[in-house]
């Protein structure tokens, strides 16, 4: 079980995880981790405009804010919107907000076996369905068979995740016409390994808690 103060720490009611932590899980899970001890494998994430989503979690360097993208203003700046504000940032003053990050604790088990944030595994913990990035050659198709391909792919992630253990995963859906998302979320509440789902990045992508 986590303990506090040597594993974990609180801040406005989230758990931080501590670097003496990280370091024992022995492994950097690519999330950017506020204390992560593994600096040389987060520092090869370079922020990139073309990499950006409408709706991705990005934190500002200077100030700590949390916001989500919400468009380019020019080249160098984008609009950040943070508690319904939005603001103009610079590129070079924002990095990745780790969904991993930070976990509420209303959501942590006491069971030993849940309460690890992320189990050891090298299995990923989340999926991209933009098919431009799942599919290349299928960006042109029909829309049935692209809608298609994305539900199986997702459907066999899930399922890998579930056998390799991992006890939440982040499916990136994108917002659309909200098709592909109305989809998952239908069979997220058909499937009894699913404990919670939520939403997140703007609805750009679903949270899944996994039993």
């Amino acid at each position: 079980m986590l303990q506090e103060h040597k594993d974990y720490y609180l801040e406005d009611g989230l758990m931080v995880l501590t670097a003496a932590y990280l370091k024992q899980r022995g492994y950097c899970c690519g999330q950017g981790c506020r204390h992560c001890p593994y600096p040389k494998q987060l520092n090869t994430t370079t922020m990139k405009l073309e990499d950006l989503w409408i709706g991705d979690k990005l934190r500002v360097k200077s100030t700590g804010k949390i916001g989500t993208f919400e468009g380019l203003a020019t080249k160098k700046n984008i609009l950040l919107k943070s508690q319904g504000t939005e603001y103009l940032v610079d590129i070079d003053d924002l990095e990745p907000f780790a969904e991993t990050e930070e976990i509420s604790l209303d959501w942590i088990e006491e069971d030993n076996t849940k309460t690890d944030v992320r189990k050891k595994s090298k299995y990923p913990s989340e999926i991209d369905l933009h098919i431009e990035i799942l599919a290349p050659g299928l960006i042109n198709g029909n829309p049935t068979r692209i809608l298609d391909h994305q539900m199986e792919s997702f459907k066999k992630y899930l399922d890998g995740a579930y056998k390799a253990g991992l006890a939440r995963v982040l499916i990136i859906h994108g917002k659309g016409e909200g098709i592909l998302m109305k989809e998952i979320h239908h069979f997220l509440e058909m499937d009894s390994k699913v404990r919670l789902k939520s939403l997140i990045n703007g609805g750009g992508a679903t949270e899944v808690w996994l039993s």
